[in-house]
């Protein structure tokens, strides 16, 4: 244990590794200085290597204005309506089971695989990583079983081993150079895994289709050590994490390892994205770099494209389109101009001319009472920034107020700090709730696509409100740092999402807060429960949540259909409430709490008192078919999950509109699957806490499926036991100290095993290894360095 803890503790002290620096071409433009109009040059930059496209991140552009950026043109869409458009589009090779829809979705899988899985799910092999020896023997016996014996012949070594049974669908449109690669797929399977290839030709760059090559039937050899080259990317890993970049000439040489974005979600359907420009590429899953590399080692061009699963994995594939790209997608858009200015007076003057393509650069220094609102917008390819020249040296004091109505502008590098808008403490009722008097947001985001990033607030002022409004839509805060708020109000806040989705993003940001004994002192309110019926599709990604005490609530979440992801939660007196709305899905985020839970903070408060109750961290979940995966929950109590009550279907509360009738939902048809859970109490409470005939109804029809348990002494399962309301199906549990865990799978869905988990034992049950998911990514802005708490 205490080497895991050494190896989490190394993986995320290098998330604060500085980013690549970034290759620049010179373009000419006007930059004003004060009064006077110079001419000089502009810096076009290189998008630096494992940086994502902004444009992508979004994930929501129309097709054709994402490609008229990227500056692509179609030249292939897959017609998958008919076997005869399959047959003359598509050379497929192993034993392939292909089934078309009237949606054209292709679904591919082996002919093996349905009782492949089925052998599976009973037990009869594992699927371990570089242990695949038990895998084929099974795999064997039903090839022998089920192919012509010919075709199994094909596909044994020289020991005579099987190693076939997988599909490969080569698409038979020839690539050019430089091109996009889009695709939906689904995967429906419980093991994996998916390969990529592109690029692909034969050593001599000929067709993979020529006659003179080698016949292919699915045996992997034949595709890294064959008579044919490609690129290949893995992904769909559950039994590793790991998603690789290989070169295959002559044998596979791996380029590069990154960890598997699809392992973590693996129901969810992705939008697959290859870009390929000369050397290199990237790949998106949906809004997430999965891959990025520049082969400066006779990149390979042209070619085809393939799709490759093993017989244990089976896909659903659709949407399949080609692109040419016609101009370098990854030379960032230079500024058309440049202003410079050195004080307050410059620039609320500089905001108020500022055109599309501009960038406001700031001199370091102080500068007060920045009020202004920014209306102007940018275009896609035309944003307009407003920057720090030294990032963390331009510092905005007193009464800042900067509101930004317009869309596409990047505020960037500025540090609030040093605040005096009035103390209105008098003014604060109702434990925070109800506050009459209120300065403007420091920072008021109403328009779209507006950017947030490598700013920070610390402390700031005895002002009780929320720092930063996010309304508007598709609106970003990353890499900023946000601590020692004092006061009632939220730090990042959003109140009302638009029916059609709010689509914000906060990602890599650094949160702490003391507590202030009090409510209203979130970290992230994801809209009010006015809205919990919208479709939200907010994200929180990656960032660090460490002491943030201000209350019960780290995140509030408000509304429905949102996703909080590879978030680290450490040592908080709060921790990740699904307060109201459903469908949210959380997944690959890291809940840790090593001390006391009535700790204080590294900067406490002395105008309050502490909570004296002893607060969550985990999760506290109320609403309907939120899915919780791949989630690692460690650390005293007085529980990992709190399964919350609420008032029942049809209950009108008093003075409440008929769109929201019920302030209180209960938890009901939630699933938490393959998470790690090290309770030192209670895992899962029921909460009964004001139960009466308003709030009546107790969490139901909520599941636990192959979670990995690690009972402690003194722990228990659930807080009432038993309770009908709540099922357990096929988890592990080891380490067992208690009585209450020795009972058996038959009835109750549990494993007892040994504690030194074997390999398959840890494949089947519990989340994936997520500190590779967090090494990658540094938190908060570029010059702050917080400590990192160790797990």
């Amino acid at each position: 244990m205490m080497r895991n803890k050494l190896m989490i503790l190394l993986c995320l002290l290098s998330m604060h590794a500085a980013a690549q620096p970034s290759s620049v071409v010179q373009e000419s433009s006007i930059v004003q200085h004060s009064s006077v109009v110079q001419k000089t040059s502009i810096a076009r930059q290189s998008l630096p290597v494992d940086h994502p496209m902004p444009v992508l991140l979004q994930g929501d552009y129309r097709s054709d204005e994402l490609h008229q950026v990227l500056g692509s043109q179609r030249i292939y869409q897959a017609d998958f309506s008919s076997k005869e458009s399959l047959a003359k589009e598509w050379q497929v090779e192993g034993p392939a089971k292909l089934t078309l829809n009237k949606a054209q979705q292709l679904t591919f899988e082996s002919q093996l695989t349905t009782d492949f899985i089925q052998a599976y799910q009973q037990g009869l092999f594992d699927f371990v990583p570089n242990q695949l020896g038990q895998y084929y023997q099974v795999l064997g016996q039903l090839a022998q079983a089920t192919l012509p014996n010919e075709q199994y012949q094909r596909m044994l070594d020289a020991q005579q081993r099987f190693k076939g049974g997988h599909v490969v669908l080569w698409n038979k449109q020839q690539l050019p150079d430089s091109y996009i690669v889009e695709f939906d797929l689904q995967h429906q399977s419980p093991m994996g895994l998916f390969i990529l290839f592109f690029s692909a030709s034969g050593l001599n760059n000929e067709s993979i289709f020529s006659p003179a090559l080698a016949k292919r039937n699915g045996v992997f050899k034949q595709y890294t050590s064959g008579d044919i080259q490609s690129y290949h990317v893995s992904s769909y890993t559950p039994h590793r994490s790991t998603a690789n970049l290989r070169k295959n000439h002559h044998g596979g040489q791996l380029l590069k390892s990154q960890p598997d974005m699809a392992a973590l979600a693996p129901d969810k359907a992705y939008k697959y994205r290859l870009i390929k420009w000369r050397d290199r590429f990237q790949l998106y899953l949906n809004d997430q770099l999965q891959m990025d590399y520049v082969d400066k080692d006779n990149a390979l061009q042209g070619g085809h494209v393939g799709l490759r699963l093993m017989a244990s994995a089976r896909a659903m594939v659709s949407d399949f389109n080609l692109y040419q790209l016609q101009q370098n997608p990854f030379e960032l858009p230079a500024s058309k101009q440049q202003v410079t200015v050195s004080n307050s007076e410059q620039l609320i003057d500089a905001l108020a001319k500022v055109t599309a393509g501009t960038t406001i650069w700031l001199e370091s220094g102080k500068y007060p009472d920045v009020a202004a609102e920014l209306s102007t917008s940018g275009t896609l390819t035309e944003r307009i920034y407003i920057k720090a020249k030294q990032p963390g040296q331009v510092l905005f004091t007193g009464k800042p107020a900067l509101k930004i109505t317009g869309s596409h502008i990047t505020l960037t590098g500025i540090r609030f700090t040093d605040g005096s808008r009035f103390d209105n403490s008098a003014y604060v009722k109702n434990k925070g709730n109800k506050i009459s008097q209120k300065a403007p947001y420091i920072l008021d985001l109403q328009g779209s696509y507006i950017r947030i990033s490598n700013c920070s607030i610390d402390f700031f002022d005895r002002h009780h409100a929320t720092w930063l409004n996010i309304e508007g839509s598709k609106n970003r805060v990353d890499h900023c740092t946000f601590v020692n708020k004092q006061t009632h109000g939220g730090v990042l806040s959003n109140a009302k999402p638009p029916a059609s989705g709010a689509f914000h993003r906060f990602d890599h940001n650094y949160f702490s807060r003391p507590d202030i004994g009090s409510d209203n002192a979130e970290v992230i309110r994801l809209a009010t429960g006015w809205s919990h019926n919208i479709d939200a599709y907010m994200t929180v990604e990656y960032n660090v949540f460490e002491q943030c005490n201000g209350e019960g609530e780290v995140i509030s979440d408000k509304s429905s259909s949102n996703t909080i992801r590879l978030n680290r939660f450490t040592n908080n007196l709060g921790g990740l409430s699904l307060r109201q709305g459903n469908y949210s899905h959380v997944y690959g985020n890291w809940f840790e709490r090593q001390q006391s839970p009535h700790i204080g903070n590294i900067k406490e408060s002395s105008q309050h008192k502490r909570s004296k109750r002893a607060r969550d961290f985990g999760v506290m979940i109320r609403g309907k078919h939120h899915l919780i995966e791949n989630n690692h929950f460690q650390g005293g109590g007085p529980n990992l999950v709190k399964l919350v009550n609420g008032q029942p279907e049809g209950y009108q509360k008093p003075g409440r509109p008929k769109s929201l009738p019920r302030h209180h939902i209960a938890a009901e048809q939630v699933v938490l699957r393959r998470n790690n859970f090290i309770p030192t109490g209670v895992l899962a409470e029921i909460d009964k806490r004001k139960l009466n005939k308003d709030r009546s109804v107790l969490a139901h029809d909520v599941s636990f499926i192959a979670n990995l348990i690690y009972g402690q002494p003194g722990w228990q399962l659930l807080s009432s036991m038993p309770y009908e309301g709540v099922s357990w199906q096929d988890n592990g549990i080891v380490a067992l100290q208690n009585p209450v865990a020795d009972l058996d799978k038959g009835t109750n869905g549990y494993f007892k095993r040994r504690a030194d988990l074997p390999n398959a034992y840890q494949q089947r049950f519990g989340s994936q290894p997520l500190t590779n998911y967090m090494q990658l990514h540094r938190a908060g802005a570029s010059w702050q360095d917080y400590p990192v708490a160790p797990h």
